[in-house]
C-alpha cells in the first residue's frame, strides 16, 4: 500500500505497525507518517533493558515476516554499535502453535534472556513453552508490544503475570506521570462511553 499512497499523495498515518521500512520507505516525497515507536527504537529499548539486567546471551524469537526482518536489522545494527550481547535467532510463522523445541534452543545457547517479537496468538503458546521449562532454566522475557493487542494475561491463564515478562510500550493509562493522561482518559470515556483503560493495544489507541 505504501507505493500507492505515495503515488496518490495521500497522507497515511500509521499508529500500530512498527516496521521501519513502512515510514522510512525511500520515497520522495513521502506521505507515510509513523505515529508511535518504530522497531529500531523498540529494539534499542529492549536491548537496553537486557543490558540493565546484565544479560549477555539472548535467544531472539522473530516472526518470518517483514516485521521480524525489520527487528533483525535493528538488532544487528544496535549490537554492532554497542557490542556485548550475542544472540541466536529462532524464526516462527504466524499461526504456529508448537514451540516445544524452544526450550532446547534456549538451553543450547545458554541464554540468559528471551527477546520475543510476536503477536498475542503465537505469544500465548510461546509463554506456555517457557512455563513448561524447569524453573531454574526459564529465561526472563523481553517482549515487543504485539502481545498487548489483546488481554494477554487472560489468554495465557495468568502466565503473563506469573513469568518474568516485560513489554516495551510508549504509553499506558496507568502511567500517572503522563500529564495528558487525565484529559485523554476523560475525553475518550465521554466519546466512546467505555472505560478505555480496559482496551487492549493502548499504544495504538494513544
Amino acid at each position: 500500500s505504501v507505493p500507492v499512497v505515495n503515488e496518490l499523495g495521500m497522507v497515511y498515518l500509521v499508529p500500530w505497525a512498527a516496521a521501519d521500512p513502512i515510514a522510512n520507505n525511500g520515497h520522495q516525497p513521502n506521505f507515510v507518517f509513523r505515529l508511535s515507536m518504530k522497531d529500531s527504537w523498540a529494539v534499542d529499548a529492549m536491548l537496553g533493558h537486557a543490558r540493565q539486567r546484565r544479560m549477555r546471551r539472548l535467544t531472539v524469537l522473530l516472526p518470518n515476516t517483514a516485521w521480524g526482518r525489520s527487528n533483525l536489522a535493528a538488532i544487528e545494527a544496535q549490537v554492532k554499535k554497542s557490542p556485548g550481547i550475542t544472540f541466536e535467532i529462532v524464526w516462527h510463522n504466524w499461526g504456529d502453535t508448537d514451540f516445544s523445541t524452544l526450550s532446547l534452543r534456549i538451553r543450547e545457547h545458554r541464554s540468559d534472556g528471551l527477546l520475543m517479537v510476536a503477536n498475542e496468538s503465537e505469544g500465548q503458546h510461546i509463554l506456555s513453552a517457557v512455563a513448561a521449562m524447569h524453573p531454574a532454566d526459564r529465561p526472563p522475557i523481553i517482549a515487543h508490544w504485539g502481545i498487548t493487542a489483546a488481554d494477554f494475561n487472560q489468554m495465557t491463564d495468568g502466565l503473563a503475570h506469573q513469568l518474568d515478562l516485560v513489554t516495551v510500550q510508549t504509553f499506558s493509562f496507568v502511567d500517572k506521570k503522563n500529564g495528558r493522561r487525565a484529559s485523554v482518559l476523560e475525553s475518550a470515556n465521554r466519546i466512546l462511553n467505555e472505560d478505555v483503560r480496559r482496551l487492549p493495544a493502548q499504544v495504538g489507541f494513544a
